[in-house]
């Protein structure tokens, strides 16, 4: 009895879409599952063993695997996400790429440690500001310049217009 009735509202109620496909692509593969237990076993033998020095190869290359098999995997996501053409899931990628829970830490500016966020800010705006070139709308001709000399002058203003912030 309690079937037919589950089979009676199935086919009346609208079901809820299965999104397991778009869940599986977001989870990392296996290989990097793979490589976070095994990196995790070899912290866990060499922290008993710090003097092991074949151990502590073992847990380096194991990280490095594991660097290189994440990065595929981020790879491979943003190279899915591109292709799919879907502007709206590419601009929740990259916000949530962006967006940082931790904020600015400490900023010292000629000797003097600054920890209010507008003092921050400002000085930060100060900064750029004096690093920065106006705009003076005006376009240059450069019809018979060689590109390397234009890169050797820009290079070399913004080298001589950098100046570091402590």
């Amino acid at each position: 009895m309690h079937s037919v009735v589950y089979c009676l509202l199935s086919l009346v109620l609208p079901s809820p879409l299965h999104r397991a496909t778009t869940i599986a692509k977001l989870l990392p593969t296996h290989a990097v599952h793979k490589c976070v237990s095994s990196k995790r076993k070899l912290w866990k033998a060499l922290s008993e063993r710090p003097w092991d020095s074949l151990l502590r190869q073992k847990y380096r290359d194991c990280v490095y695997k594991h660097r290189r098999a994440l990065s595929s995997y981020h790879t491979a996501t943003e190279e899915c996400l591109i292709s799919n053409n879907n502007l709206g899931a590419f601009y929740r990628y990259v916000n949530r790429r962006i967006t940082s829970s931790t904020g600015v830490g400490t900023v010292v500016v000629n000797g003097v440690a600054l920890t209010d966020d507008y003092l921050k800010a400002d000085a930060f705006n100060n900064y750029f500001s004096s690093v920065s070139l106006i705009d003076d709308g005006l376009i240059p001709n450069c019809v018979d310049v060689p590109l390397l000399s234009i890169l050797d002058h820009i290079i070399g203003s913004f080298f001589s217009r950098t100046r570091c912030i402590c």
